[in-house]
């Protein structure tokens, strides 16, 4: 079975759905605003290139399990889809993109840092195939407020992206992964067809040294995929 890979936050969300999923439950008084603070610090000490990516997403992680501690698991579901319902923070094209290849009969899957919950937001209006984001641990129906995994690892989503092919029997021939960062450019090397979409300065880079394609529209790469699909 032919198969596509998508990262979500930067490639097809515009900025961050955790992020925008976490403002909304702090107006709704189901997250800590005083959490959503330190990490609006966090984001702000990142972008001074003060901090790496790297503890960048450990210290935002951390922000995350520290807010949704306590949280009851059925809970954050039906808030995740009443926010769902208006959420349209993607970028134009999107949404057909990912169409296309559900249509064309890929096997769609999201490989992502992001955290589970807040790409379940999305999942109604993109209906991919298998989500694989950060986990939560939750006992007796309550987040812990600890990690299952750390998938901020660029390594990581490589191994996964290799025992999902396994596992699933896919097909390398006429494969695509769509990413936005250089933490994506380790599983996008094992496709036939890595695509930079909105691709972040480092992986412009990565991108133009290996000759891969890049687009800053959906659309566009929505041309490039059907022209080779």
């Amino acid at each position: 079975m032919k198969f596509v890979v998508f990262d979500i936050d930067g490639t097809l969300v515009k900025e961050s759905v955790g992020r925008d999923f976490i403002v909304w439950l702090t107006y709704k008084g189901k997250f800590p605003k005083k959490v959503l603070e330190e990490i609006y610090t966090i984001k702000k000490t990142y972008k001074k290139k003060k901090i790496s990516y790297a503890r960048h997403q450990k210290e935002i992680m951390a922000a995350w399990l520290k807010g949704f501690k306590g949280i009851k698991k059925n809970e954050l579901k039906n808030l995740s889809e009443k926010f769902g319902k208006n959420y349209r923070e993607f970028f134009p094209g999107s949404l057909e993109l990912v169409k296309f290849f559900r249509e064309k009969g890929f096997y769609c899957i999201v490989i992502s840092g992001a955290f589970e919950e807040a790409i379940n937001v999305i999942q109604p209006k993109f209906k991919f195939d298998l989500i694989v984001g950060t986990k939560f641990e939750s006992k007796k129906g309550k987040y812990t407020g600890k990690i299952l995994d750390k998938m901020w690892h660029r390594k990581i989503k490589k191994r996964l992206l290799k025992k999902i092919i396994k596992e699933k029997k896919l097909d390398l021939k006429d494969s695509f992964c769509f990413g936005d960062s250089e933490q994506d450019s380790h599983m996008m090397g094992l496709v036939e067809y890595p695509v930079a979409l909105h691709p972040n300065k480092e992986l412009l880079g990565i991108a133009e040294r290996n000759n891969w394609k890049k687009f800053f529209d959906a659309k566009k790469a929505l041309a490039f995929a059907n022209w080779n699909s």
